[in-house]
C-alpha cells in the first residue's frame, strides 16, 4: 500500500512495536523507499489520532512535534464527532468500542 503526501510517496506498514513508547513514524521526504509505520493493535480513536499524525509529518515535515501532536489530536476530535472510525480489519471492535464509549468509557 503506498499513499502520495505532496508529490511523493510512503509505503504504510504496521508493527508490532518499536524500541520505544512510539504509536508510529514517518521517514523524511529525502529518504528512499519512505514509509509511514504505525504500531499494531492501537485502540481505534489512537489509531485515528496517530494515522493522523503520522500523515501531518509526511505534509509538513518542517514543523516542529508540538504542532503535529496538538494538530493530530484536534483534527482527530473534529474527525471522531463527525463519526470517522477507522474500520480496518476490525468492525466488530469498533461496534464494541462505541458502545462502550457511549457508556462513559474513554479509552
Amino acid at each position: 500500500m503506498r499513499f502520495r503526501f505532496l508529490q511523493k510517496f510512503w509505503g504504510y506498514e504496521e508493527v508490532i512495536r518499536f524500541g520505544d513508547a512510539r504509536y508510529g513514524e514517518c521517514d523524511s521526504p529525502d529518504t528512499n523507499n519512505k514509509k509511514i509505520r504505525i504500531r499494531k493493535g492501537l485502540k481505534p480513536k489512537k489509531l485515528l489520532e496517530i494515522l493522523i499524525h503520522e500523515g501531518l509529518h509526511a505534509l509538513y515535515w518542517h514543523l516542529d512535534e508540538e504542532y503535529i501532536t496538538d494538530g493530530a489530536a484536534d483534527m482527530r476530535n473534529y474527525l471522531w464527532r463527525l463519526g470517522v472510525r477507522p474500520l480496518g480489519k476490525y468492525p466488530d471492535l469498533l461496534k464494541e468500542y462505541d458502545r462502550r464509549e457511549k457508556d462513559g468509557w474513554n479509552g
